[in-house]
């Protein structure tokens, strides 16, 4: 009686261990490469290939680091618009003082180089251009389900941060494209309404599309107290249609369309007026946002509901500063409705 206790409990024990083994996931982080090299060598392969870096920054010792890799390999559809598109690195962040000075040098070295990503949590992916540079930083909170991750939202944001896509060669694309019916559109002189407007497409589970001028805005162009900028003379002629580099070729698709932009002079800018007469918004619903450093989306609003009045508009609303959260209530309450 006693032996076959000892069996029963042996072979519990025994296939507790083997359940655990195979549920165990792969370890995807080098711990022993120098993330910097890593990084320069994936951009080299990138550039190559006309394609940009995705790096996973987190490591080992982080369960949702590993569940991420695990979910993106298993998953076909990912694995093939990833492949395509980038060069994916696993970049192994260390946040342990007892690796030694040099380590910490390291470390240092590579969340410097990759313009402080750490402040998102991990995992968190940091995407670079061909030439290296940080384009994107994406929180990975936005793409999480459940104790997993959602794939709409994962193919969202690959797709979003595609070169074709960066460079407005390609249409806004979603998940699945069958029944897609909500577009964030907007511009960004600083790349303050750029991020507002990617968490406001990862929350409306919308697709993103920029507005990119012809010719880019400089800094002197943007110099609002120079009379002769070319920011001011478009603000003070009502007339002024900046061109836009591209054209969104499936408008038709979309029923709901959010457009954004900065405050300038208390109103939109030009470039989207040019923006709002290249497309037939004829029964969509248009819902403009905008990001500021003082004034309110009213007057815009009046001036685009005033200028377009056969267009379906719906009162807009600032995005400073607004959290996830307030986003999907926002969204949920108002925008949706």
């Amino acid at each position: 009686m006693i032996a076959k206790k000892w069996m029963l409990a042996f072979m519990a024990v025994f296939f507790s261990m083997t359940a655990s083994a195979q549920t165990e996931l792969k370890k995807v982080y080098d711990e022993n490469v120098n993330p910097i090299e890593q990084i320069d060598q994936a951009v080299k392969k990138a550039k190559s290939e006309g394609k940009f870096v995705v790096c996973q920054v987190g490591g080992n010792w982080c369960p949702w680091c590993l569940k991420f890799a695990d979910f993106i390999t298993n998953d076909a559809t990912i694995s093939r618009l990833i492949a395509e598109n980038f060069v994916y690195i696993h970049v192994n962040y260390n946040p342990r003082k007892s690796e030694g000075e040099a380590k910490m040098r390291q470390t240092k070295a590579l969340l410097q180089r990759l313009n402080h990503p750490e402040r998102f949590g991990f995992p968190v992916f940091v995407v670079l251009d061909g030439d290296g540079k940080v384009i994107h930083i994406q929180d990975s909170s936005f793409l999480e389900e459940g104790k997993g991750y959602n794939q709409e939202k994962v193919i969202r944001f690959f797709k979003n941060w595609t070169p074709a896509a960066v460079k407005g060669e390609a249409t806004a694309t979603s998940a699945n494209n069958v029944g897609k019916k909500t577009l964030v559109a907007y511009f960004s002189a600083s790349g303050v309404t750029k991020g507002m407007a990617t968490q406001l497409a990862e929350v409306a589970g919308a697709d993103l599309y920029e507005i990119k001028p012809e010719k880019p805005y400089t800094d002197a162009d943007l110099n609002w107290r120079d009379e002769h900028s070319r920011s001011t003379i478009e603000m003070n002629d009502k007339s002024s249609r900046p061109a836009i580099a591209g054209k969104l070729a499936n408008m038709s698709e979309y029923n709901v369309v959010f457009v954004g932009f900065p405050i300038w002079w208390y109103t939109c800018p030009t470039i989207i007026n040019t923006f709002i007469e290249a497309y037939d918004f004829g029964g969509k619903t248009v819902i403009p946002f905008a990001t500021s450093g003082g004034s309110s989306i009213k007057k815009a609003y009046d001036d685009l509901s005033g200028t377009y009045p056969n267009i379906n508009w719906k009162a807009g609303k600032l995005l400073n500063g607004m959290t996830k959260k307030e986003l999907e209530e926002w969204v949920r309450d108002d925008a949706s409705k």
